[in-house]
């Protein structure tokens, strides 16, 4: 494909209307304005330019693909939480790129600890504060945008516990889902069995990050066990034809990317490598961990699903 094809495909794809549904805020930073926070507040960091700092924060072509690798990375992006004023000018700037990209809807997922830890905000007064860049970001923009608090495997229950009380307190500014995230191989569900159930019974959605890191048994214990509508990456499931049948019966939407997605490059933030799963969604990890397009994934979907409203009914949001 020549450079003029690939310009035009992008610009394409840059028109067409789109839904995201697998969004991290604290993976869609800005590489620009982490340096400026970092000047602000006088924050060490190995380099204070975007493209020195790219490889800290970005998966590259040389990098190692394994989880460690790949969570270290929002190591550093959690040094950058100082105040409400920067939480609230990266969740602003995360509906901005968004709009930029002609998404119509999105559900964006944001981990209160991941905002709390540094200055040691409480849960609910973090949600409070993205809920509010949000819901004032969507009046500028033409988007809709509904948020999911996720809790990660590796903190623990009682982080857990924490993140469902505000993710429930909010519920009437825009949360309509949790998520569980993080170190997923050594980590298992199980503790949070409990504690997805009583969100399900809440009326909060539920997806779960499963059978990427570890087996395909995670997803099985999301959906059984946690209520799971939708599975997040989810690649593994194709190891046990029994647990591809449950999902099939049980309607789960993966949310994950075919491997043609790997074709296409562009700016700044990115989606991690792409991976196939059962059922293709509406996958896009917002760290800026590859130099993977943010808008070339829908179109690929319209390709080799033929329909862009097929994901539309697993939606938590309708």
């Amino acid at each position: 494909m020549t450079a003029t094809a690939k310009t035009s495909l992008r610009e394409q794809i840059l028109a067409l209307p789109k839904i995201e549904l697998h969004r991290h805020l604290e993976g869609a930073v800005r590489l620009n304005t982490l340096v400026e926070i970092a000047r602000q507040y006088k924050i060490e960091l190995p380099a204070y330019d975007p493209d020195g700092l790219r490889s800290y924060v970005q998966i590259t072509p040389d990098s190692p693909m394994d989880s460690t690798h790949f969570l270290s990375k929002f190591d550093l992006l959690r040094r950058f939480y100082y105040s409400q004023e920067v939480i609230q000018r990266v969740a602003r700037e995360a509906i901005e790129d968004a709009f930029a990209d002609n998404i119509k809807y999105m559900e964006l997922r944001f981990t209160p600890k991941a905002l709390s830890k540094l200055m040691n905000f409480p849960f609910d007064q973090v949600v409070d504060w993205v809920c509010q860049a949000v819901n004032a970001a969507q009046q500028t923009c033409d988007i809709k945008v509904r948020l999911i608090v996720s809790m990660n495997r590796h903190e623990g229950i009682k982080e857990g516990e924490r993140a469902l009380q505000a993710a429930l307190a909010h519920r009437s500014n825009g949360v309509v889902g949790i998520d569980l995230a993080g170190q997923e191989a050594g980590y298992p569900g199980t503790p949070f069995f409990t504690l997805f159930k009583t969100a399900q019974k809440a009326g909060l959605g539920i997806t779960v990050h499963a059978g990427e890191w570890a087996g395909p048994g995670n997803i099985r214990d999301a959906i059984l066990q946690m209520g799971a509508q939708r599975i997040g990456h989810g690649v593994r499931v194709v190891e046990d034809s029994t647990i591809v049948q449950l999902a099939r019966e049980c309607g789960t939407t993966f949310d994950a990317l075919s491997r043609t997605a790997r074709l296409y490059s562009w700016r700044g933030n990115a989606v991690p490598r792409s991976k196939s799963a059962q059922r293709a969604t509406s996958k896009a990890d917002r760290l800026p961990v590859s130099s993977i397009t943010r808008c070339a994934i829908w179109l690929i979907l319209a390709l080799e699903q033929q329909s862009i409203p097929t994901i539309l009914p697993s939606a938590i949001s309708r």
